[in-house]
């Protein structure tokens, strides 16, 4: 069997995030896929599992998958009996097909006194991320804004960062998306270049409507991507916005600007 198309060289990682693309290009996963990788996009993130094997023919890698746990998280000990080992299940699964990242949450407040829920967190991935350690897969703590995800508990960076630090393991790492930190009012620029030894993904979409990023719109992503890249970030570059149209051609467009920035 032919060696799959590489894509174009790009400088930066990119990656696709299946939930935003592939219903609106109306193609099969395999066509799908194949016009990904002619953009010089090298993976394709939270892909459904009858999905996996046409991303792997056309070269694709399968970036990552996300835990169980949004809503009813590990911040209640009451989930954990059955969260812990459902994510422990999904390490294994990663760790066989070839997936680096899995994306884990805190789940919803609900009133939850913060330091509670701080520590509930930490209990389940310092155990979690053992189990990471000895399978050669991220966590990855993926911090949301409450105007889309309402009462999520890690809703701010702070949040994130304290979590992360506490369990100190290198398999535990931030992902950070530029479009829910400007929409909980932080600025993605400086957040993500102050704790960048702390980020392990990255996705990107301009505010307020997670649309495709731009240079004079909600987020300054020229500042954004230049500074991070010229800082030693070699991680993937996650595009997970919403197409106003055409998603291939939008998709080619934030790849060509990122590039552009880089």
């Amino acid at each position: 069997m032919a060696e799959p198309d590489a894509g174009p060289s790009t400088r930066l990682r990119h990656s696709a995030a299946h939930w935003c693309f592939f219903k609106r290009t109306g193609l099969d996963p395999t066509t799908c896929f194949q016009r990904l990788r002619s953009l010089g996009v090298g993976g394709v993130e939270m892909a459904p599992p009858e999905h996996w094997d046409a991303a792997k023919r056309v070269g694709l890698e399968r970036v990552n998958v996300g835990a169980p746990g949004m809503t009813s998280g590990l911040n209640d000990r009451r989930h954990h009996a059955s969260l812990i080992p459902q994510i422990a299940k999904l390490i294994d699964t990663a760790a066989r097909e070839d997936i680096g990242h899995i994306i884990v949450f805190s789940g919803s407040e609900r009133g939850q006194d913060p330091a509670e829920a701080l520590d509930a967190c930490a209990e389940a991935l310092i155990e979690l991320a053992r189990r990471a350690e000895e399978d050669g897969v991220d966590l990855l703590l993926e911090v949301l804004n409450r105007q889309d995800h309402p009462d999520y508990l890690a809703d701010r960076s702070s949040f994130g960062i304290e979590l992360v630090r506490r369990v100190g393991s290198p398999r535990l790492k931030l992902l950070l998306d530029a479009y829910p930190l400007a929409r909980s009012g932080e600025d993605p620029v400086a957040v993500m270049t102050e704790h960048l030894d702390l980020i392990g993904h990255i996705h990107v979409a301009d505010a307020p409507d997670r649309g495709l990023p731009s240079a004079d719109r909600g987020i300054d992503f020229p500042t954004l991507v230049s500074r991070i890249h010229q800082a030693g970030y070699r991680g993937w570059w996650g595009h997970e916005f919403i197409p106003a149209s055409d998603a291939i051609d939008e998709l080619n467009r934030s790849v060509q600007r990122l590039e552009s920035w880089a």
